[in-house]
């Protein structure tokens, strides 16, 4: 299981100020007027969501991107993941370098398998996917926020795999998971690339 949260109380000021700052401002919040179109009507995916707090932190099982938490795999097992969004006001979208995801389960109730690249997942959200353990390396889970330029991030490690740094912190997805630019090691000599 992985929660991605935002994180105000006790950095840069106390969560009071960042709601004094908002209701003064005239923020997009009051009468939600700052949720958009929610992806509705248009069949497409939904425009990015601009954040009203920027928020200093960005976790994943409580853990900041500088000291992400790691996920060690085993090459060729089928590998189950719960994202969860416990965050106040963040949406975030997921990817996993060189891997895709199989989306099983939307907020607890199954759905009709789909592979994909990226998962968005908005507040109070939760996704079970599957990833198939088949590209050993040290890999970047990342958690991109929608509206910012910050990212939450976890590492997935094969078993055996020696231990590197993690890409720095300002490593982030394209708009495919699968892109070179995001991973932290390359594929055994001799396997395909990650797939495009």
């Amino acid at each position: 299981m992985l929660a991605l949260d935002d994180w105000l109380d006790g950095a840069n000021g106390a969560s009071e100020d960042a709601l004094k700052d908002l209701r003064s401002g005239g923020s997009t919040m009051d009468g939600m007027g700052g949720m958009g179109d929610m992806g509705g009507g248009n069949g497409g995916a939904p425009a990015e969501t601009p954040q009203d707090i920027a928020y200093p932190l960005y976790l994943v099982n409580g853990k900041p991107a500088d000291d992400p938490e790691e996920l060690e795999v085993r090459e060729g097992e089928k590998v189950r993941i719960r994202l969860i969004n416990p965050s106040g006001a963040t949406i975030y979208r997921v990817a996993l370098a060189g891997h895709r995801m199989t989306v099983t389960h939307a907020d607890g109730q199954p759905v009709e398998p789909v592979e994909v690249d990226v998962v968005r997942i908005g507040m109070g959200e939760r996704y079970d996917v599957i990833v198939a353990a088949d590209n050993p390396g040290t890999w970047q889970l990342a958690a991109r926020i929608e509206g910012a330029d910050d990212v939450a991030r976890a590492i997935v490690r094969y078993e055996g795999t020696p231990r590197m740094r993690p890409p720095p912190t300002g490593a982030r997805p394209s708009s495919r998971a699968s892109s070179c630019s995001t991973r932290c090691s390359g594929p055994r000599p001799g396997r395909a690339s990650p797939r495009r």
